[in-house]
């Protein structure tokens, strides 16, 4: 198994915009399935989520800043490919001579 962490960085709120309450990460694993939300990151935290023990395949990311009105920001998605490993080795294979 193998981690994976997201990092990102949040926007500067203009005078036109209210403060940010959080960061809403969600995954999925493949394209046609729903968004499951996973974790919120407050603002005053390190912007940084790490996923334990991933299984090997492709896992797909969104992230989206939510206001403290609960406004969403637009979404922002990403994904990465965790390798399988390789094959096991053989194993008791010799070679033996033999005579006819």
């Amino acid at each position: 198994m193998s981690n994976v962490r997201l990092t990102w960085a949040l926007p500067t709120p203009t005078s036109r915009q209210r403060p940010i309450l959080h960061t809403e990460i969600s995954v999925r694993v493949d394209p046609s399935l729903p968004w499951t939300v996973q974790d919120v990151v407050v603002p005053t935290a390190i912007q940084e989520l790490v996923f334990n023990n991933v299984a090997p395949g492709n896992h797909f990311y969104r992230a989206v800043v939510v206001d403290i009105d609960n406004v969403r920001g637009a979404e922002v998605e990403t994904s990465v490919t965790v390798p399988f490993d390789a094959p096991g080795v053989v194993t008791s294979f010799t070679a033996t001579f033999e005579v006819p």
